[in-house]
């Protein structure tokens, strides 16, 4: 069952999600809105963000059960983030193996989560399964 969050107008912190792609085994979910920004959260208690999954860095504690948005940040010396129109979220994995990929306007492909077996194609990773 995909547990996506209401789109509540009251509510100015609810986002409007034109998709949402759900991934039942790492219980984690994306959702895309018309200015193609992509949020992600956990959606149920046993899912998380233990391998970066969310894109929101490795946190402590519960469940990250509130949409939020997704940080991307190229792999350069100037620690830039920048917000490339997301238009499509690919999510899987395991309990074992969470991850992500974002497909943006320009056909770039953002990627996040468990590389333990360098299944995000970054090659050899000292990182081992820590989050992207």
């Amino acid at each position: 069952m995909m547990n996506t969050p209401a789109d509540d107008s009251t509510n100015p912190k609810t986002p409007k999600f034109t998709t949402v792609t759900h991934a039942d085994e790492c219980a984690h979910s994306c959702g895309i809105t018309n200015e193609g920004v992509a949020y992600t959260w956990a959606s149920s208690t046993q899912g998380g963000n233990s391998f970066g999954q969310l894109g929101r860095g490795k946190p402590k504690g519960p469940a990250i059960r509130s949409p939020a948005p997704v940080v991307l940040q190229e792999d350069t010396n100037d620690d830039a983030t920048h917000t490339p129109t997301i238009r499509q979220a690919f999510l899987g994995g395991s309990k074992e193996s969470g991850h992500s990929a974002l497909l943006d306007s320009a056909g770039f492909v953002w990627l996040c989560g468990c590389d333990r077996w360098q299944q995000l194609g970054l090659g050899s990773s000292a990182a081992g399964s820590g989050g992207y």
